[in-house]
Parts: C-alpha cells; sequence; structure tokens
C-alpha cells in the first residue's frame, strides 16, 4: 500500500484490511518516511489489539503477515 499520509493510509486499512486472506502479506510503502503514515498503521494496529510484527524492507518500506 503507499498512502503517503495518515487519512489515505486509515482508508486503505479500514477498507481493505479485512479482505486480505489470513497470513497474506501487506507491504507498506513509506513507513518510515512519512509520520502519518506510521500513525496511521500503528493506531490501526492497537485499535485492533493485533500485535502485528512489522519487517523492515528498506529505508521506508515495511511488511507484515496478516495473523490468523
Amino acid at each position: 500500500m503507499d498512502g503517503d499520509w495518515y487519512d489515505s493510509t486509515k482508508t486503505i486499512l479500514d477498507n481493505l484490511y479485512d479482505q486480505i486472506t489470513p497470513r497474506g502479506y501487506v507491504q507498506v510503502d513509506d513507513y518510515g518516511y512519512w509520520e502519518g503514515c506510521k500513525k496511521a498503521v500503528d493506531k490501526f494496529d492497537t485499535a485492533r489489539g493485533l500485535n502485528l510484527s512489522k519487517q523492515t524492507i528498506d529505508a521506508c518500506g515495511i511488511s507484515f503477515t496478516k495473523p490468523n
């Protein structure tokens, strides 16, 4: 996903996360670059109680696997 800002990243997660199959991969561009993107992902993770295991891809990107 490449939402950059808080609102666009939150919208992506709110509308599409539940459609991802268990153990499906999500890649987030700009998590390490745009503060709004990081905040949206982290708040979504906390609000859902997911405790996502975020893996660094490069200086900006992360990925995680949707839990079962």
